[in-house]
């Protein structure tokens, strides 16, 4: 059918290579295929390889079939292809067009150094980490995260198939071409401790071991102060990202109006390994902190703030923590149906992948590794000669534990002076034991209080409450002392003596006829100015449910919806959470318990939620001391320690 008639179908299959050519409307012309895999031999019937111009007519008489060739001796010399190419390359040399065309680029080798990679600018949160190919169009690229474009990033990938490496280069990448005051970098390690290494970089505050639930609440609450800060800035300067900002701040007063330098607006990059792990570990016991970080990986972006995670499939991971993350890069995965749970096609993946080989939409990639200068140098010698079976060997070893070891400690001690000379401040845990003295500087600059290892403001709610455990006096008084150097009047209540710090910066006020009369001069206060005060007053009630006859519940009542309605009025009330619950405890409780706020010493979470009507952890491996609690605002809780006041 194709040649017009059945002389093809008649070839024996003893003559390999004997054909019919057709071209045209020309009859068939039989022709014998030359074979280029034996080796000629010298001699008669085997001339040597000569150029000529390309024919095909009836003229010649055919060459003998390749079988026939079968059994003759092979010399030593080149074999045919070898003496073709050489010809071929003779004639490109006779006409002066040696210079060859290879119409695709090389294949990526399954193992490069980063140094190999030019890297990009991080603190525009462009990070560099390996070469990528695109096949279809035969392009060969740098491949980079576009974190200020993207966000976040998650790597998915099977145990073995370089995601816990993949980090370790993010982070390599950043330190190379950033210094810490323009990129900060945490790490989680909640897979198999891959990201120890990291500690020797001026720019890792802190690795955190996935079990340690307080250093990481501690990150989250940081993390989120910070996108809250950043927000606030964006809107006053009029721009729209972490870029934009900067430039304000070089640029015009915009810094100096909020106190803010370009040294305080790093990126931050979170690195999470294990991310699968992480939510097995916490999604009974603290699922709020599994929403925290949710809402960090998508707000993020254009604040500067960046979460870069590894999770070995897509199962493993909750739906609001997966959609947080809009880029993907997928290395090798462990079966056919996790490809698919990806939204990714199993025929799109190359086969048998070696580790740090991934696919990110239609380009491939392979990832680079950070080595010694020692390792690298032979794996470029190992990619010159082309011998990939030695880049694989290489690509195992610089994996190893001790040999990471040793390339970030060679990088840390290799980066410039600007990089060393700063170290990134550490996510610690609280101490046990803390003064007012030693938090004071950290003081707000606004009527607030240092309740805890930082600053803690009251004043943007009517209501702070304390439960009744722990050193509820002491806390009163590290409230009231706090709130007093803000520049505010301080009343301290209570029905017993023993409840009242006696020495502070506050009038102190005993038994109901007291505070009765002292609520009474506010209150009047208050209605002959409109509602204003030349200086905002706190009120610290001590044993609230016990004192509150009708008459000072009333009173309290009034006041608490002063503070709503503006005027600079905050109330402070203590007492034991199952007091406090009952209906009877009075209309104020009642009014105060809507706001959700408050400090729980010593937490039962089993029964303290109750009270704000908030989920409070199921399960903690905090312990709780004196002077240990949880500061409760709505949905936002954290681990606080209170400091202790003295007079």
């Amino acid at each position: 059918e194709v040649i017009g008639n059945n002389r093809a179908a008649q070839i024996s299959q003893k003559s390999p290579g004997r054909a019919f050519v057709a071209i045209g409307g020309n009859e068939p012309v039989e022709l014998q295929t030359a074979s280029s895999q034996g080796f000629s031999l010298e001699g008669p019937g085997f001339p040597r390889v000569s150029i000529e111009n390309f024919t095909i007519d009836d003229s010649d008489e055919l060459s003998e079939p390749w079988s026939n060739l079968a059994g003759r001796a092979k010399p030593n010399g080149p074999g045919d292809l070898e003496a073709l190419v050489n010809a071929i390359g003779a004639a490109a040399d006779a006409v002066g067009q040696r210079g060859r065309f290879i119409p695709w680029v090389d294949a990526l080798a399954p193992a490069i150094s980063l140094a190999a990679v030019q890297l990009s600018d991080a603190a525009a949160g462009r990070v560099a980490i390996g070469h990528g190919d695109q096949p279809n169009i035969q392009k060969r690229t740098i491949f980079e995260l576009d974190l200020a474009r993207d966000g976040s990033a998650l790597f998915f990938g099977a145990s073995g198939s370089g995601k816990s490496s993949a980090l370790l280069t993010v982070a390599a990448s950043i330190a190379q071409s950033a210094t810490p005051a323009q990129v900060e970098i945490h790490a989680i390690d909640a897979g198999t401790r891959g990201l120890t290494p990291l500690r020797v970089l001026p720019h890792v505050g802190t690795v955190i071991v996935g079990e340690d639930q307080e250093r990481f609440a501690r990150l989250l609450t940081n993390l989120r102060a910070r996108i809250a800060d950043r927000t606030a800035l964006l809107e006053r300067a009029g721009v729209v990202n972490l870029e934009e900002l900067k430039s304000r701040v070089v640029t015009s007063e915009v810094g100096v109006e909020v106190g803010v330098g370009v040294g305080d607006l790093a990126r931050v990059v979170v690195l999470i390994d294990g991310l699968g792990g992480l939510v097995e570990m916490y999604k009974e016991s603290d699922p709020a902190l599994l929403d925290q970080l949710a809402r960090i990986a998508a707000d993020g972006r254009q604040l500067g703030i960046h979460v870069v995670a590894s999770a070995d499939r897509r199962g493993t991971i909750t739906s609001s923590i997966a959609a947080a993350f809009a880029h993907r890069i997928v290395l090798r995965m462990a079966t056919n149906d996790e490809y698919l749970n990806i939204g990714i096609s199993p025929r799109d993946v190359p086969i048998a992948p070696p580790p740090g080989r991934a696919l990110v939409g239609d380009v491939l990639v392979q990832i680079a590794m950070p080595m010694t200068k020692q390792l690298a140098r032979r794996v470029q010698e190992a990619a010159e000669a082309d011998d990939e079976a030695q880049l694989v060997r290489l690509s195992q070893e610089a994996g190893r534990g001790e040999q990471l070891s040793a390339a970030f400690l060679e990088l840390a001690e290799g980066l410039p002076e600007a990089s060393r000379a700063i170290k990134v401040e550490p996510i610690g845990v609280l101490p046990d034991d803390i003064s007012v003295e030693e938090v004071a500087a950290m003081r707000s600059t606004l009527p607030g209080a240092s309740a805890a290892s930082g600053v803690v403001s009251v004043w943007d709610k009517p209501f702070f409450g304390l439960t009744e455990r722990g050193l509820v006096p002491v806390a009163m008084a590290t409230i009231g002392s706090g709130v007093a150097a803000g520049g505010c009047d301080v009343l301290f209540a209570s029905i017993r003596p023993g409840s009242v710090v006696p020495h502070g910066p506050w009038q102190t006020l005993i038994g109901d006829e007291d505070i009765g009369a002292a609520l009474d001069t506010v209150i009047a206060e208050l209605g002959s100015s409109g509602g204003t005060r030349s200086r905002p007053l706190l009120i610290l009630v001590d044993d609230t449910p016990e004192m509150l006859d009708k008459s000072i519940d009333t009173k309290l009542l009034e006041l608490v919806k002063a503070g709503r309605r503006g005027s600079p009025i905050r109330l402070v009330v203590a007492g034991d959470n199952a007091d406090l619950r009952k209906s009877s405890s009075g209309q104020a409780i009642v009014e105060m318990r809507r706001y959700k706020q408050a400090l729980l010493l010593q937490a039962d979470l089993g029964n303290d939620g109750m009270l704000l009507d908030v989920q409070l952890p199921r399960r903690t491996r905090y312990v709780f001391g004196p002077g240990r609690g949880l500061l409760v605002r709505r949905s936002n809780i954290e681990i606080v320690q209170v400091a202790k006041y003295s007079s």
